[in-house]
């Protein structure tokens, strides 16, 4: 089961989308699933990924990061 942050910028951020998945974020996302897995019990092992979305003035690229961030 997986457990995504979707984050986009455009060619002019300072930073690459993943910067902005901080540890704050990281605790809420997986503070979320854990109320989710608690209601939706499974056997599943779960996966925290980010996708990052960049716009530059012709093409959308995307990063799927599988594992983004350990989970403690």
């Amino acid at each position: 089961i997986v457990f995504a942050e979707v984050k986009a910028r455009s060619e002019k951020s300072i930073a690459e989308p993943r910067e902005f998945v901080d540890i704050r974020k990281q605790r809420k996302i997986i503070r979320t699933a854990e109320i989710y897995l608690s209601e939706n019990p499974t056997e599943k092992q779960p996966r925290f990924d980010v996708v990052e979305v960049k716009k530059d003035k012709m093409k959308i690229h995307i990063n799927h990061i599988i594992n983004a961030f350990e989970v403690e």
